[in-house]
């Protein structure tokens, strides 16, 4: 987000959320996925094996994975939701950006986030470091 509002950046790589949260602050930035396709990123839940209370958890990730929820969420944090129904519970400035990043057949070309290779993460982290000094 600091590359676009203060370091004159004009264009990148960025997940929706970031550059929605800018629109909605009034930031002149755009986010809308290549016509080649997206990147998609999809988080998932985890439980741990010691949990004493499993039924509870599987409610509350029930309740989590509701539209209602999902939309809720999706407003708040300005991530799109995976969840099925999510954006007939969002603002209709959400629905507006979510229809103007995602264009014509845009999700139909998604593409899911691969695991990254071991070696990676040093590498990523060298060159963000590089970028921050420059």
């Amino acid at each position: 987000m600091s590359g676009f509002a203060e370091n004159g950046c004009a264009i990148g790589q960025t997940w929706d959320g970031p550059v929605k949260r800018m629109v909605k602050e009034g930031k002149p930035v755009g986010f809308m996925a290549p016509q080649e396709g997206a990147l998609a990123w999809i988080d998932g839940f985890a439980l741990s094996k010691a949990v004493a209370n499993v039924d509870q958890v599987y409610a509350f990730f029930d309740y989590l994975t509701k539209p209602e929820v999902g939309g809720k969420v999706a407003t708040v944090s300005s991530y799109n939701s995976s969840i099925k129904g999510a954006d007939n519970f969002t603002t209709d400035v959400d629905k507006k950006l979510f229809q103007s990043s995602y264009p014509g057949d845009a999700l139909s070309k998604l593409w899911r986030y691969p695991p990254s290779p071991s070696w990676f993460l040093s590498v990523r982290n060298e060159y963000a470091e590089k970028f921050k000094v420059a």
